[in-house]
């Protein structure tokens, strides 16, 4: 970790020292989640932020992989109807944890 808290870079609160070693890598492996959807849908891009500094690389990444998630329910198949209401689910997801607040996985 980079700073003494993980507040900043993090949808986690409190100093690192108050994290264990399992909650800190948690958070670590949403990261390399984000870095490994780069990699697979956006290879060029994916290599050239490697030369970007941490932890500005990783927040990138995860830009990336939320901007993929809402690109990808915006192609996906089905009505005009239903992707929409795909990405309307994504827009109150996105709202849900702007605002501190962990919607369930399927929501």
């Amino acid at each position: 970790m980079h700073d003494t808290t993980v507040d900043r870079v993090t949808n986690g609160h409190g100093t690192v020292a108050s994290h264990t070693l399992k909650q800190l890598k948690k958070l670590d492996a949403a990261y390399a989640q984000c870095a490994e959807i780069a990699r697979r849908r956006a290879r060029n891009f994916y290599y050239g932020l490697r030369l970007t500094p941490e932890p500005r690389r990783s927040a990138i990444y995860s830009i990336y992989a939320w901007m993929r998630n809402a690109d990808d329910e915006a192609d996906a198949a089905g009505s005009s109807a239903e992707r929409r209401a795909r990405l309307a689910r994504h827009r109150a997801v996105t709202g849900a944890i702007l605002k501190g607040q962990h919607p369930a996985p399927d929501a």
